[in-house]
Protein backbone atom coordinates (compact mmCIF):
# COMPACT_ATOMS: atom_id res chain seq x y z
CA UNK A 1 0.00 0.00 0.00
CA UNK A 2 1.19 3.50 -0.74
CA UNK A 3 0.23 6.44 1.47
CA UNK A 4 0.50 10.12 0.63
CA UNK A 5 0.55 12.21 3.79
CA UNK A 6 0.55 15.95 4.38
CA UNK A 7 2.94 15.35 7.27
CA UNK A 8 5.19 12.42 6.47
CA UNK A 9 7.05 12.62 9.79
CA UNK A 10 3.88 12.32 11.89
CA UNK A 11 2.56 9.50 9.72
CA UNK A 12 5.91 7.70 10.00
CA UNK A 13 5.72 8.10 13.78
CA UNK A 14 2.25 6.53 13.84
CA UNK A 15 3.44 3.62 11.69
CA UNK A 16 6.35 3.05 14.07
CA UNK A 17 4.02 3.31 17.08
CA UNK A 18 1.89 0.60 15.47
CA UNK A 19 4.97 -1.62 15.24
CA UNK A 20 5.96 -1.06 11.62
CA UNK A 21 9.69 -1.04 11.01
CA UNK A 22 11.56 1.19 8.60
CA UNK A 23 13.01 -1.02 5.86
CA UNK A 24 14.43 1.31 3.25
CA UNK A 25 14.15 4.60 1.46
CA UNK A 26 14.54 5.15 -2.25
CA UNK A 27 14.00 8.67 -3.51
CA UNK A 28 10.78 9.99 -2.01
CA UNK A 29 9.47 6.49 -1.13
CA UNK A 30 9.99 5.23 2.42
CA UNK A 31 9.06 1.57 2.99
CA UNK A 32 7.77 0.22 6.30
CA UNK A 33 7.14 -3.43 7.15
CA UNK A 34 4.45 -4.65 9.53
CA UNK A 35 5.43 -7.14 12.22
CA UNK A 36 4.25 -10.74 12.18
CA UNK A 37 4.01 -13.68 9.87
CA UNK A 38 1.52 -11.98 7.50
CA UNK A 39 3.75 -8.98 7.11
CA UNK A 40 2.58 -6.11 4.98
CA UNK A 41 4.55 -3.29 3.43
CA UNK A 42 3.46 0.32 3.44
CA UNK A 43 5.23 2.85 1.28
CA UNK A 44 5.03 6.37 2.60
CA UNK A 45 5.65 9.04 -0.03
CA UNK A 46 7.70 12.00 1.18
CA UNK A 47 6.21 14.74 -1.00
CA UNK A 48 4.84 18.21 -0.40
CA UNK A 49 1.06 17.78 -0.83
CA UNK A 50 -2.18 19.36 0.26
CA UNK A 51 -4.69 17.50 2.41
CA UNK A 52 -6.42 14.91 0.20
CA UNK A 53 -10.10 14.31 -0.33
CA UNK A 54 -12.10 11.15 -0.62
CA UNK A 55 -13.18 10.05 -4.06
CA UNK A 56 -12.07 8.13 -7.11
CA UNK A 57 -8.47 7.00 -6.82
CA UNK A 58 -8.32 7.25 -3.04
CA UNK A 59 -8.84 4.80 -0.21
CA UNK A 60 -10.91 5.43 2.89
CA UNK A 61 -8.67 3.88 5.52
CA UNK A 62 -5.82 1.49 6.26
CA UNK A 63 -6.68 -1.46 8.52
CA UNK A 64 -4.20 -2.89 11.01
CA UNK A 65 -4.91 -6.05 12.97
CA UNK A 66 -4.71 -6.23 16.75
CA UNK A 67 -4.97 -9.42 18.81
CA UNK A 68 -8.01 -8.62 20.93
CA UNK A 69 -10.51 -6.06 22.17
CA UNK A 70 -8.48 -5.40 25.32
CA UNK A 71 -5.61 -4.13 23.19
CA UNK A 72 -8.01 -1.88 21.29
CA UNK A 73 -8.81 -0.12 24.56
CA UNK A 74 -5.09 0.25 25.27
CA UNK A 75 -4.56 1.79 21.81
CA UNK A 76 -7.56 4.06 22.37
CA UNK A 77 -6.03 5.34 25.60
CA UNK A 78 -2.61 5.89 23.97
CA UNK A 79 -4.03 7.85 21.04
CA UNK A 80 -6.23 9.95 23.34
CA UNK A 81 -3.21 10.76 25.51
CA UNK A 82 -1.39 11.91 22.37
CA UNK A 83 -4.43 14.02 21.43
CA UNK A 84 -5.19 12.21 18.19
CA UNK A 85 -8.69 12.16 16.72
CA UNK A 86 -9.73 8.65 17.78
CA UNK A 87 -13.13 6.96 17.72
CA UNK A 88 -14.60 4.84 20.47
CA UNK A 89 -14.07 1.07 20.31
CA UNK A 90 -16.90 -0.23 18.12
CA UNK A 91 -18.59 -3.60 17.86
CA UNK A 92 -18.68 -4.37 14.13
CA UNK A 93 -20.33 -7.76 14.74
CA UNK A 94 -17.59 -9.76 13.01
CA UNK A 95 -14.82 -7.85 14.76
CA UNK A 96 -14.18 -4.87 17.05
CA UNK A 97 -12.38 -1.78 15.86
CA UNK A 98 -11.45 1.84 16.40
CA UNK A 99 -10.38 4.54 13.98
CA UNK A 100 -7.65 7.11 14.41
CA UNK A 101 -7.07 10.03 12.04
CA UNK A 102 -3.50 11.23 12.37
CA UNK A 103 -2.40 14.79 11.54
CA UNK A 104 -1.01 13.74 8.15
CA UNK A 105 -4.57 12.92 7.09
CA UNK A 106 -4.38 9.11 7.06
CA UNK A 107 -7.26 7.24 8.70
CA UNK A 108 -6.12 4.04 10.39
CA UNK A 109 -8.50 1.34 11.58
CA UNK A 110 -7.27 -1.00 14.30
CA UNK A 111 -9.37 -4.17 14.24
CA UNK A 112 -9.56 -7.59 15.81
CA UNK A 113 -9.98 -10.71 13.67
CA UNK A 114 -12.46 -12.32 16.05
CA UNK A 115 -15.18 -13.40 16.25
CA UNK A 116 -14.79 -13.61 12.44
CA UNK A 117 -17.04 -13.99 9.44
CA UNK A 118 -18.56 -17.26 10.63
CA UNK A 119 -19.80 -15.79 13.92
CA UNK A 120 -23.47 -16.15 12.90
CA UNK A 121 -23.19 -17.91 9.55
CA UNK A 122 -22.73 -21.57 8.71
CA UNK A 123 -19.45 -21.95 6.83
CA UNK A 124 -21.19 -24.19 4.25
CA UNK A 125 -23.64 -21.42 3.30
CA UNK A 126 -21.31 -18.43 3.67
CA UNK A 127 -21.81 -16.06 0.75
CA UNK A 128 -25.12 -17.48 -0.47
CA UNK A 129 -27.14 -14.57 0.86
CA UNK A 130 -26.59 -11.04 2.08
CA UNK A 131 -25.74 -11.05 5.76
CA UNK A 132 -26.44 -7.90 7.71
CA UNK A 133 -25.57 -7.26 11.33
CA UNK A 134 -28.58 -6.90 13.62
CA UNK A 135 -28.47 -3.08 13.66
CA UNK A 136 -28.90 -2.95 9.85
CA UNK A 137 -31.68 -5.54 9.49
CA UNK A 138 -34.40 -2.88 9.60
CA UNK A 139 -32.78 -1.30 6.51
CA UNK A 140 -32.46 -4.60 4.57
CA UNK A 141 -34.98 -3.65 1.89
CA UNK A 142 -33.34 -0.33 1.02
CA UNK A 143 -29.81 -1.81 1.17
CA UNK A 144 -30.75 -4.69 -1.12
CA UNK A 145 -32.51 -2.32 -3.55
CA UNK A 146 -29.26 -0.37 -4.01
CA UNK A 147 -27.08 -3.38 -4.80
CA UNK A 148 -26.42 -4.37 -8.41
CA UNK A 149 -27.54 -7.87 -9.43
CA UNK A 150 -24.94 -10.55 -8.87
CA UNK A 151 -25.01 -13.52 -11.25
CA UNK A 152 -22.70 -16.41 -10.50
CA UNK A 153 -22.48 -19.63 -12.48
CA UNK A 154 -20.08 -22.46 -11.74
CA UNK A 155 -17.90 -21.57 -14.76
CA UNK A 156 -17.87 -17.80 -14.42
CA UNK A 157 -16.50 -15.05 -12.27
CA UNK A 158 -18.94 -12.86 -10.31
CA UNK A 159 -20.16 -9.84 -12.26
Amino acid sequence: MTLLSTNVFVTASVLETLGFELLEQEGDRVRYQAPGDRATSIDLLDRDVDFGREGAGSIHHVAVRVPDEEQLFEWHKLFREREYDVSRVMDRHFFHSLYVREPGGILFELATEQPGLTADVDLNTLGESLFLPPWLEEDREIIESQLPPLNITPDSEPN
